[in-house]
């Protein structure tokens, strides 16, 4: 009967304890779990970094070519064709060229060979609608100023083109005359109106007759052989 007694009160005694150690062990286990979210939270969001850090595709890789004219005009023949081409033919491109500082190869911008020669390369081949018209003799406002390279290269190949006009080339480009957005700037055209666009068709052209052409880019452009006046 005694014995009875001692087991049931030993019996009570015990369950305390077994609930103390069962919360231990659940306690425990807690911060496990919490350690492995915070591991896979920290992962992901390295992955979503490295995976949001995209290259441009807008962008060139280390030009190692020297600038020359050769090299130059080599690549943007090959890079601008078509609508984007720049020149009548390569003779024309190298006459042009020469009459351009050269710059050095780090140029971007700024009216040089060295910055044409860049966005005939690796940009051209990206985007030749846009970068062409920079990779040309005009420099499209991004190698030069258009009317600080045309006037530049108008002195060059035609220095006689604005000495009877009101005033010099760089007072009358923008102002007697200015670049029109809509029209083209190709070597093909366009051959009329009084644009800055014209004048940059025929002082082109005068790289390969100034007999004839020069006479079309000044300010006030005299008539042609079939008497009539192509940049008015």
């Amino acid at each position: 009967m005694r014995r009875s007694r001692l087991l049931a009160l030993l019996g009570v005694l015990a369950a305390p304890l077994s609930a103390a150690a069962w919360l231990g062990c659940s306690s425990s286990s807690s911060p496990g779990d919490v350690a492995d979210a915070g591991t896979n939270t920290d992962t992901s969001i390295a992955d979503t970094a490295t995976g949001a850090d995209v290259v441009p595709t807008d962008t060139a890789p280390p030009d190692n070519e020297i600038v020359s004219c050769a090299n130059y005009c080599a690549r943007v023949a090959a890079n601008c064709t078509g609508d984007a081409a720049q020149y009548v033919d390569l003779p024309t491109c190298l006459a042009m060229c020469k009459t351009l500082p050269l710059g050095e190869s780090r140029d971007t911008a700024g009216n040089t060979v060295a910055c044409r020669m860049y966005h005939a390369g690796a940009l051209a081949k990206q985007a030749p609608g846009f970068h062409c018209a920079h990779a040309g003799p005009y420099g499209g406002t991004v190698c030069g100023a258009r009317c600080g390279a045309f006037c530049g290269l108008a002195a060059a190949q035609c220095p006689t083109a604005f000495a009877g006009d009101a005033g010099t080339c760089d007072a009358s480009c923008g102002v007697a005359f200015d670049y029109t957005p809509d029209a083209a700037e190709t070597p093909q055209a366009p051959t009329t109106g009084d644009t800055l666009n014209c004048r940059e068709y025929h002082l082109e052209q005068a790289f390969i007759d100034p007999a004839t052409h020069c006479a079309h880019i000044g300010r006030a452009p005299a008539a042609d052989s079939g008497i009539t006046f192509p940049c008015r």
